[in-house]
This record gives structure tokens, sequence and C-alpha cells, in this order.
């Protein structure tokens, strides 16, 4: 029996998922709830997407997401689980003791789950709290594979009202109404819709 096991026998401590444990008695809080998420994954999974954004004090705390590589199998129960093939040194943080996407990445990754405007608020806030600048943000979402990924174009329309990206990192008009489409959860019309059916 290990110290943590004998204490929750005795009645000290409560078992609240792989490797977390809260006082007996004591409140359980949000961030227990996260880091509960984030290490039943072991050593794969990090906080991400609106938990987050959330740990940077972009927005409140609601639910738990974290990211793993695609794969990995860790599926904690009561956590929203995003798989990705592209998650590097780059992308990963530490924020007040919990593995955490980095602010660039987490932008990156809230393009793909949030509608325009909320991503456009909290982009701008991140730049206002001095988490990050635009210029930082574009640079890392130029160098992800971004082929397919949702929400992509939408966050380099944002990026090019603020700091003026080159034109050839905004597509066309048309794909430019896919992606906002796409983030609005709007089927496509027109001849976007007819090019996704062939």
């Amino acid at each position: 029996m290990n110290g943590s096991t004998d204490f929750c026998v005795r009645g000290f401590l409560t078992f609240e998922g792989h490797n977390v444990y809260r006082v007996t008695g004591s409140q359980a809080t949000w961030r227990q709830q996260v880091l509960r998420g984030v290490w039943a994954t072991g050593a794969a999974g990090f906080a991400s997407h609106r938990t987050a954004a959330a740990l940077w004090g972009l927005c409140k705390g609601r639910g738990i997401e974290v990211i793993v590589p695609k794969g990995s199998g860790a599926r904690p129960t009561g956590v929203t689980v995003h798989e990705t093939r592209h998650l590097t040194g780059l992308d990963v943080d530490e924020h007040d003791g919990v593995r955490v996407t980095s602010i660039e990445r987490t932008l990156v990754d809230l393009a793909a789950v949030l509608p325009m405007g909320r991503l456009a608020r909290l982009l701008d806030r991140a730049h206002e709290q001095e988490l990050t600048t635009y210029q930082r943000v574009h640079e890392r979402l130029t160098r992800m594979p971004t082929r397919g990924r949702k929400g992509t174009v939408v966050l380099r329309v944002l990026l090019e009202e603020r700091i003026g990206t080159p034109a050839e990192a905004v597509n066309t008009f048309e794909e430019i109404m896919v992606g906002i489409l796409a983030c609005s959860d709007l089927p496509p019309t027109g001849a976007a819709a007819a090019g996704r059916l062939r």
C-alpha cells in the first residue's frame, strides 16, 4: 500500500482520478478537474482549446478539454479529448502547474471550435494582455500543416485584418466564405458545396 492509498483508507484523501487526490472535506475545484483530465492521459496530454484559454485567463473555465497525439488511446472519463498528428515543443507549455498548449497553439486550436466573433475577441484579448502578439500567432499558424484543418482560413482573415499578412497567405474569397460558414456550423453553398461533392 503506497502513501496516498494509505491516506485514502484513513479518510484523509479522496481519490479524484489517475494521480489526483483531494483533501477530504475540501471543495473540489475546476483546476483539480483539469489536472485530473491531463494526468489521466499520462505524459501524452495537455489542457487545450477552451480549457487552455481559461487557464491563460482569456475566458471562464467550463468543461475539460485535452489534446493528445493521435493513436495514444487516452480517453479519461468526463473529458473531451482532441487528437492531433502535429504537436511539437513549440505547441506546449506549463501554466500554474498544469501542462497546457502554448497560447499561440491554443488560439490556432480555438479557430476550429469557436465562431468567428468569439475567436476575434479572444485573439484580441491575448494581444492586449501581452500573452502573445498577432505576428507570433501568424508565424505559428504558417508553420503548421493546415490543409483540411477547420478554422485556419478564418484565423488568417482575422490576422490579415490586424497585421496585414502577405496576400498569398489569405485564400480566395470563396475559400474564406467556406471557412466562415464552417465556423458558423452552416452548410457550404453554391460552387463550394459542389466542389466538396466531387
